[in-house]
């Protein structure tokens, strides 16, 4: 199974794939995809095709012909389906396609989840304003002018370099993703949400972009435990949903015998 992470820390593809890999068994494996930044190598993505098609060619080295099977956790989703696009554009076919906690794009869903991160950065600020006005090991006077530094870049640490560079490259990979307009996709979409956020939000604005249907299951937890705590009973979820794909016929085969008669 091929997997694209959300990232939001560098090592999110790890975070998944550690949480996916030891519950679905060593004779499932499993490929993680790392945008080119990750790293520090390379410019940002232009757009969402340019980045599918880059995560295509990893796949091909591994995997060079179908069937398929996709997913992608979070934003990560969205790339994921348009690698599942292409695919499907190059007559390959794609036995499954999992989105695990991933939002449909639309300018509403955009807001809110910019309104999250706003929420976080806010709430970041009040932790370290906090620290200064209440010192715990290091004297105030030492926090403020480590702050200032950081912020005018003075003589920066190798550390807080990399931290801002990997949080203003995270920011423009979300908005990129965010802004991509989701077409009709012609297969079927299995979606895996968490729990919490499903007693109000069923299908994460999914519904009528699957041809040949949406399948939602509801996971304990939130956003983030539903790996953190719960990454068995998602493993077991994408097991069964691998079980049931591998065993139906090939779609190609049955929609051209429909196309014939």
């Amino acid at each position: 199974m091929f997997f694209v992470g959300g990232y939001q820390s560098p090592d999110d593809t790890l975070l998944v794939l550690s949480q996916l890999i030891p519950n679905l068994g060593m004779d499932q494996p499993v490929f993680g995809f790392r945008p080119r930044w990750i790293e520090g190598n390379g410019d940002d993505y232009v757009s969402v095709e340019e980045m599918a098609r880059e995560f295509l060619a990893g796949l091909r080295t591994v995997q060079p012909t179908g069937p398929y099977l996709l997913g992608g956790h979070c934003v990560g989703g969205i790339a994921a389906l348009e690698v599942a696009r292409l695919l499907l554009r190059e007559g390959e076919e794609v036995r499954l396609m999992v989105l695990l906690d991933t939002e449909r794009p639309t300018p509403i869903r955009t807001f809110l989840t910019d309104l999250h991160f706003i929420r976080r950065r806010v709430l970041h600020i009040s932790r370290v304003l906090s620290k200064i006005i209440r010192p715990g090991g290091g004297t105030r006077a030492q926090m403020i002018r480590d702050l200032t530094r950081r912020k005018l870049r003075i003589a920066p640490s190798t550390e807080s370099i990399e931290d801002d560079r990997f949080y203003q490259a995270k920011v423009r990979y979300r908005r990129l993703l965010y802004s991509h307009t989701s077409e009709k996709y012609a297969g079927r979409i299995t979606l895996l949400i968490n729990q919490k956020q499903a007693r109000y939000d069923k299908h994460f604005g999914w519904t009528g972009i699957a041809q040949d249907g949406l399948e939602v299951h509801a996971l304990p937890g939130d956003h983030t435990t539903i790996l953190t705590q719960y990454g068995k009973e998602v493993a077991q979820a994408i097991l069964h949903c691998i079980d049931n794909a591998l065993s139906e016929p090939d779609v190609r085969t049955h929609r051209t015998e429909a196309h014939a008669s």
